[in-house]
């Protein structure tokens, strides 16, 4: 029941952010992830 409700947040949050803001909060995200990884890595 905990993965359940976990999956529906993700879900929840990614169809708001495609609709409200167009998928901006999932690009700065992925920006930033990549950032650090390349941080990390050297």
């Amino acid at each position: 029941m905990r993965y359940v409700i976990v999956i529906m947040c993700g879900t929840l949050f990614l169809v708001w952010d495609v609709l409200y803001n167009q998928g901006d909060a999932i690009g700065r995200t992925v920006t930033e992830v990549h950032r650090v990884v390349r941080m990390v890595t050297g």
